[in-house]
């Protein structure tokens, strides 16, 4: 049906690890007219608002619950020289649309800011910018929240880049402010924290895998810290466009590009991902969507829309919509994964300690506690290691139970854990990086678990010269498992 159907891979996670996003579809075309900017929010009455560029305007559709169409496009501007789009559903249930325009000086130096109304009926537009050769306008991320609606737009050259503050309701700006700009602001995100009171802008480094979340102050809208995480491990490993994040209970879910640079790509389309987050930003799972194992002609302009326990993953192939059906599950989350980083907890660099209470019918019972021992450095491949989690233990003295199990390997590694069932388990790394092992006990009622990491010579990082001596050294690294795919993760808060 589809040439795309030929060309990519669907990947799934692991039997008994936390999905998160789970029973995903096969990939089908949204609508056969050609378009971009596809983005889609669910409506109230259980239909779909479905919007889409088209002939230098925005469009918009009634989809059903199933995604058919039906009613017939509607033109939001009634203009023909809208290039890239960004819009976002307000609080109120009105519309804020930022689109950038060719003008004088070249593509995307102007902009312009639209509200709508409920039904979508043009309410304001505002002239932002025209022939602007300090900006650009392009991919501009766009918020419209219960206190600051705002877009930004990168600057040409410098180091800030242009942060507009809207007057609620209105397509004019309150007052200007300015985005950290490195990394780049095209095909970012922002999005209100209310817990915290801070925007975010959610971007990322071009090259080395790494997502960037910049801290605003909710009211002044000026920077407060930086938090970044890596989702993939190489110097070429472009993470990008992570331009739909959407909270959903207590996680933070970002829709993104990833690829490989060392491979062959048209323009910017790459392979589709979903990674997964708790509210301070430890990366919980990342999940692929669509990828390209191929590279060529990947996907583009991911994003995210939920109704329900239901999740729609768009994107763009060859500039028509495509889409993946998901459903959301929680219902065995996890612990965040331990980096081995302080950050501004304070920890001071244990690789994990959980406990996990099961529902035991009774309030006495207390935990075990799970002890992996600590963690071990080898110069090379060829030892037999054997890990001692005997010394965990119970508070009321119950005789424990033990599981060890594999939950992060470097790439290339298929050796397995001996003994898995008894305290002491054995290893033999069969390949150099880092290796995750977690201790699980229970004592029949309750359940914990510890990890403990294993580094064998010294993992190639892509990482700015960091390395994994300790892995309870801040900025230290862990390879992860994750939908099958090995990823490196570090994550580092900077104030």
């Amino acid at each position: 049906m589809l040439a795309l159907l030929a060309t990519l891979s669907i990947a799934h996670a692991e039997e008994g690890e936390v999905e998160y996003v789970t029973e995903l579809t096969s990939p089908q075309q949204l609508t056969s007219d050609n378009g971009n900017w596809s983005r889609l929010f669910p409506a109230e009455d259980g239909n779909w608002n479905y919007f889409r560029a088209s002939g230098g305007d925005y469009l918009h559709w009634t989809m059903d619950a199933d995604l058919n169409l039906i009613s017939s496009s509607k033109k939001l501007s009634g203009r023909t020289d809208l290039v890239d789009h960004a819009i976002d559903l307000c609080p109120d249930g009105t519309w804020l649309h930022v689109a950038s325009t060719n003008t004088y000086e070249g593509a995307n130096d102007g902009a312009r800011i639209f509200r709508y109304d409920e039904n979508l009926d043009k309410a304001r537009n505002y002239n932002l910018a025209e022939g602007d050769t300090e900006y650009t306008y392009n991919d501009a991320p766009a918020m419209c929240s219960e206190k600051v609606d705002a877009a930004g737009f990168q600057a040409v050259t410098g180091e800030l880049g242009r942060l507009i503050i809207l007057e609620k309701g209105k397509p004019t700006v309150a007052r200007e402010g300015t985005l950290k700009l490195d990394p780049g602001i095209g095909g970012s995100s922002l999005i209100y924290d209310p817990d915290n009171d801070e925007v975010l802008h959610i971007h990322a480094w071009p090259l080395g895998g790494i997502l960037v979340i910049d801290h605003y102050d909710g009211t002044d809208v000026e920077w407060v810290k930086r938090t970044e995480v890596r989702l993939m491990p190489g110097d070429l490993d472009n993470i990008y466009w992570p331009q739909s994040v959407n909270r959903i209970e207590d996680h933070y879910f970002v829709a993104h590009m990833y690829r490989d640079e060392s491979m062959a790509w048209n323009q910017d389309t790459g392979n589709v991902y979903v990674s997964v987050f708790d509210l301070e930003w430890n990366l919980l799972r990342s999940i692929p969507i669509i990828t390209f194992p191929e590279g060529g002609q990947g996907a583009m302009q991911p994003w995210l829309a939920r109704n329900g326990d239901e999740l729609v993953i768009l994107f763009d192939q060859s500039v028509k919509p495509y889409f993946v059906r998901a459903t959301l599950s929680f219902d065995a989350d996890t612990d965040p994964v331990d980096t081995g980083d302080s950050g501004d907890s304070g920890d001071s660099g244990d690789s994990g300690d959980t406990s996990e209470p099961q529902d035991t019918g009774s309030e006495e019972n207390a935990p075990p506690i799970a002890d992996a021992g600590e963690d071990i450095t080898v110069d090379d491949i060829g030892y037999t290691l054997t890990l001692d989690g005997s010394a965990s233990s119970d508070p009321e003295g119950q005789e424990l139970s033990f599981s060890w199990s594999l939950t992060g390997v470097p790439p290339g590694a298929v050796a397995e854990l001996e003994n898995a069932e008894m305290p002491q388990t054995i290893l033999s790394p069969d390949a150099p990086g880092v290796y995750t092992v977690t201790l699980k006990v229970s004592d029949g009622v309750a359940q914990a678990t510890d990890s403990m990491q294993i580094i064998v010579g010294s993992p190639a990082t892509g990482c700015g010269g960091c390395s994994a001596p300790n892995p309870g050294t801040p900025g230290s690294l862990a390879w992860l498992t994750l939908a099958g795919v090995g990823l490196l993760f570090r994550r580092r808060n900077q104030r």
